[in-house]
């Protein structure tokens, strides 16, 4: 959950900027999503008792895409870890609206299988607090994937990875 103070909506600003300028240059706006393998756990954000989510963010300007992932996961989830291999990629599009002007951003989401190294000690999730209170890092069991919000061929994804690594047995 995001929030709504000052900092956000400059934070909010920021963002809206950067999909312009994309969108201006007819450049997607990149995403990298990180699937942080802990064993057999996953390494997710907890919404809700039933609701968690994979960490991930904007790739920056002039950053890889398992850069990026790997900077998400230690900024949302203060998780050291290393981007493995992409399994999926999401293309869509999303209304935004920038100084007035509406426009139509192209979005592409990149999922990563990312080993766990360590978890570093923060003192809040998101960059500069960019979540709400009551959203915590979690582990699930990867037999509690239906929780995670992703579809279902996302899913299906993560699975056929892991056995194809030997993390989850077939």
């Amino acid at each position: 959950m995001p929030r709504k103070d000052e900092e956000y909506k400059n934070y909010i600003n920021e963002k809206a900027k950067f999909a312009y300028d994309l969108f201006q240059r007819g450049e997607s706006f990149k995403k990298a999503r990180a699937i942080v393998v802990k064993g057999d756990k996953l390494v997710v954000l907890k919404y809700s008792e039933n609701e968690y989510l994979t960490a991930g963010g904007g790739v920056d300007e002039g950053e890889t895409l398992e850069e990026a992932v790997e900077r998400e996961a230690l900024e949302e989830l203060g998780v050291k870890c290393k981007a493995r291999k992409e399994i999926y990629a999401e293309y869509y599009q999303a209304p935004c609206s920038y100084n007035g002007v509406d426009f139509i951003s192209k979005r592409e989401a990149h999922f990563f299988i990312c080993d766990f190294v360590s978890y570093v000690q923060k003192d809040k999730l998101g960059l500069d607090g960019e979540f709400e209170d009551g959203i915590e890092v979690s582990e699930i069991e990867l037999c509690d994937i239906d929780k995670l919000k992703a579809t279902q061929e996302l899913k299906d994804k993560i699975l056929e990875n892991l056995k194809q690594s030997g993390i989850l047995l077939a």
